[in-house]
């Protein structure tokens, strides 16, 4: 547990915070959500236009990973903040995976995190827009297939989008037991069980919200089409009722004779043959 006088969303209480990567706007995301923590990124970052910016403003640490010591430079790196960081002050935020993964699942961890042996703040994140930023080398096709892409898309396709949707959850603050301080890959294998749990149970409760959305939105659908379909039966009724009325009308009034008290036609004209016969006879 983390120190009990902080309030459960205060994400100073850890010298580090832990999440897993998925693209390139984590990073920036993240450093929002968490009142902007310190980062560890690659040498140069701070002189990329716009992002440098925001990375010199949370305290961004570079680490040259062209060199070959990096590994250990940036194991130096997480130690001196660890050495310095006090409760309160901003922490440092790792991504433990090392790298960027497809988001469905979580790496292996690199333990540089784990050296120092001090709390962390574990956390799990997952995209649930209609995009999904993990992979910029390759998307999928309509019909499953891999097409290769590249950074140009990428940012074609953020810059498309309006919105940009994702969860994040926070997990209690992970302190290691004597055991954990002493062997840094089993204090890593620890906290990534930890943390690829919630991170399933994080998919999984995306994956049903999204199929409510759907269910609700075909029944919407389902309604709306029963609503259309009783309309128009009704009017279609009611068009025949009126049709039938309308041809029923001048039917009864040849059946019934006209307005001046006149017989019907046939009546008459029979009546007159009967007249004739008559007066021919007795003639």
């Amino acid at each position: 547990t983390g120190d009990a006088a902080c309030a459960p969303e205060d994400m100073k209480q850890t010298p580090l915070i832990l999440c897993n990567h998925v693209s390139y706007l984590d990073g920036m995301v993240l450093g929002w959500c968490f009142g902007a923590p310190k980062i560890i990124a690659m040498k140069g970052t701070l002189n990329v236009p716009v992002v440098g910016a925001f990375a010199n403003e949370i305290g961004v640490i570079e680490v040259d990973r062209s060199d070959p010591n990096s590994r250990n430079a940036t194991i130096k790196a997480i130690e001196d903040h660890v050495n310095e960081w006090q409760p309160g002050k901003k922490p440092l935020l790792i991504f433990p995976e090392g790298t960027t993964s497809n988001g469905e699942s979580l790496l292996e961890f690199k333990k540089g995190a784990f050296s120092p042996g001090a709390p962390v703040r574990p956390a799990v994140l997952h995209y649930t827009g209609s995009w999904h930023p993990a992979n910029t080398n390759y998307r999928t096709g309509a019909h499953g297939e891999l097409q290769a892409t590249g950074d140009a898309e990428w940012v074609e396709q953020f810059l498309g989008h309006v919105m940009h949707a994702l969860q994040i959850r926070v997990l209690p603050p992970y302190v290691p037991s004597e055991a954990e301080k002493a062997d840094p890959a089993l204090y890593a294998d620890n906290v990534r069980k930890v943390m690829k749990s919630a991170h399933q149970l994080l998919l999984q409760e995306a994956a049903q919200k999204q199929a409510d959305a759907e269910q609700r939105t075909i029944q919407a659908y389902a309604r709306r089409s029963v609503d259309l379909v009783e309309d128009a039966t009704v009017r279609l009724m009611q068009g025949a009722r009126d049709t039938a009325s309308a041809i029923a009308r001048p039917l009864t009034g040849r059946a019934s004779g006209s307005s001046d008290g006149e017989e019907p036609f046939q009546r008459k004209r029979w009546s007159g043959r009967k007249g004739r016969l008559f007066s021919k006879e007795r003639g």
